[in-house]
């Protein structure tokens, strides 16, 4: 943000009540030549407020008598005069200003007690009113809605075919519930393949041990197996396992996080941002309600450090549209469950130069 440059008409209206050169911005009340503190601030707020270079104006209190700035705030404040522009108020005298935050209060505006707190406002307000309306959401082919939707707590193999159903993009992979199945499943999806635990009572998978990567022959894919289960079974004897998920393995530059959730305020809402190891680091991430529109989505992770990223940041771009197009058919599931209460978790989607893929995802509908 600039200060603005005061026009010509402005600091002729101002000449009369401030000496030469102190009828610039910003203005010093202390070093006005009309006395009457109600003048001089109908004066000075008038020609801000007719002035087309002015968006908002600012009034701070410091050390000056407080019933200099007191003109200022009834000017402003009035109900029978309305502010045409924003006026934002910061008063850092301590107790000195009690009446005038007194006064505020009573009258309906707020204020704050930091000049750098108000500014930040001002810079929040700034950046609202560049906000443009969102686009009509546009539901894409093979992206629901069904009939009937699964209820409950959806492992990963059940909440990735739902998601394929939506037409999100999954790498392929089986449940097995045998070692020489495992190998079997790994040399016909075809090397490396990596493989998870499947089990309802196991959420972070890596902190059990149930995860293995790059397993690079049938005979690995067998060891892998019967490692997975026992780690599991020291990790949590009781717990349920419905056998192993041997998958493709999904290999790219970047990982996002792509969720989704019912809001008891706004309905449902989707969620995206940095995922896999970046998730705390980078950890900004958009939140908005559902479903949404392709070119919305586009401008949302363009906000985001991690679109710098798939838009080529020292290097070749990546599969910013893929990212898209799976954002959005996440947000009409989103829609399509409205009716429940559920949570879902994508994370993390892999994304590589030409394309992305859902390697690991989890939902609960009730």
């Amino acid at each position: 943000m600039a200060l603005s440059r005061f026009s010509a008409s402005t600091q002729a209206a101002l000449a009369p009540h401030f000496p030469p050169g102190q009828a610039d911005n910003p203005v010093d009340l202390g070093a006005r030549s009309t006395q009457d503190p109600k003048v001089v601030a109908e004066a000075t707020l008038g020609a801000m407020f007719a002035d087309e270079d002015v968006d908002a104006v600012l009034i701070t209190a410091s050390m000056c008598p407080q019933e200099w700035v007191d003109g200022l705030v009834e000017v402003s404040t009035s109900a029978e005069r309305p502010a045409p522009k924003p006026v934002f108020y910061a008063f850092e005298a301590g107790a000195t200003s009690q009446g005038l935050r007194d006064k505020l209060a009573a009258r309906g505006f707020v204020y704050s007690n930091s000049s750098l707190e108000t500014s930040l406002a001002i810079a929040a307000w700034k950046r609202r009113s560049d906000w443009a309306p969102r686009q009509e959401p546009v539901r894409p082919n093979g992206c629901g809605p069904h009939a009937a939707m699964p209820r409950g707590v959806l492992d990963e193999a059940a909440s990735k075919a739902l998601l394929a159903s939506y037409g999100l993009p999954v790498n392929e992979g089986r449940l097995v519930a045998s070692a020489d199945a495992a190998a079997h499943a790994a040399s016909e999806i075809g090397y490396p393949v990596v493989m998870k635990i499947a089990s309802p009572d196991i959420v972070h998978k890596t902190e059990a041990g149930g995860v293995a990567l790059g397993i690079a022959s049938a005979d690995e894919a067998a060891k892998a197996y019967d490692s997975l289960i026992a780690n599991a079974r020291r990790y949590k004897a009781d717990a349920r396992i419905d056998g192993v998920l041997v998958q493709a393995m999904a290999q790219g530059e970047a990982e996002l996080l792509i969720g989704a959730r019912s809001d008891a305020q706004f309905g449902p809402v989707v969620v995206f941002g940095a995922g896999g190891v970046m998730v705390e680091l980078l950890a900004e991430r958009v939140v908005a309600s559902a479903p949404m529109h392709a070119h919305d989505v586009g401008a949302a992770l363009d906000g985001l450090p991690i679109g710098r990223l798939l838009n080529g940041y020292r290097g070749k771009a990546l599969d910013r549209a893929g990212v898209i197009d799976a954002i959005v058919r996440v947000s009409w599931l989103a829609h399509d469950l409205r009716g429940h209460s559920f949570e879902l978790d994508i994370n993390p989607l892999i994304v590589a130069r030409d394309r992305c893929f859902a390697v690991d995802a989890r939902l609960q509908i009730d």
